[in-house]
């Protein structure tokens, strides 16, 4: 049962100049095929992603390959980050840094840190709750409450509760719900 929605945003400095990404230069940048920003629309400058830990096949990672990157194998190099809240905090030092985390993990981040990044748009759509519920923003998923068979006692009534407002207000604090 779908409860809420995640998106994977792609995160630069707010001084960089690129606003928009497409999928293939999404792809290009976290393959490693494409190393300088002024390939994508940004300053002439080594481009420097950040990845979680890669070995350790991460959920956020793996769906971030499957749906923004083809299955194409993530470039080596990169710098790796254990916490994906800390991902954010090196792009907020780095005008060069780029990384992709869970949207709803900015608000992991202080004020000053979250104010020196900014979620470019993919292929031209911004990673907004009408864009995330609407399967609008490329790189989404959803978040499911999973069963063996139809849901039943405490299961369903934890589903029930999840999909009221008051559970879909819980979902609205990291992502974003499937009710308004």
């Amino acid at each position: 049962t779908a409860i809420g929605y995640d998106a994977i945003a792609v995160f630069v400095h707010k001084n960089n100049p690129v606003q928009n990404l497409s999928k293939e230069q999404i792809k290009g940048i976290f393959t490693g095929a494409i190393k300088n920003c002024k390939e994508v629309g940004g300053k002439d400058a080594p481009i420097q992603p950040n990845t979680e830990i890669a070995g350790e096949k991460r959920a956020t990672m793996l769906a971030f390959q499957e749906m923004a990157m083809d299955n194409a194998p993530y470039g080596t190099g990169f710098k790796e980050i254990d916490f994906p809240r800390d991902q954010i905090v090196d792009v907020a030092k780095n005008e060069n840094a780029i990384c992709s985390v869970s949207y709803g993990l900015l608000a992991a981040v202080s004020s000053d840190l979250r104010d020196n990044v900014k979620a470019v748009t993919v292929n031209g759509t911004e990673p907004t709750t009408p864009n995330i519920q609407s399967g609008a923003y490329l790189i989404s998923r959803p978040l499911l409450l999973v069963t063996l068979g139809l849901p039943k006692d405490d299961a369903k009534a934890f589903i029930n509760f999840m999909l009221s407002p008051q559970g879909q207000k819980i979902v609205a604090v990291n992502f974003v719900p499937v009710r308004k």
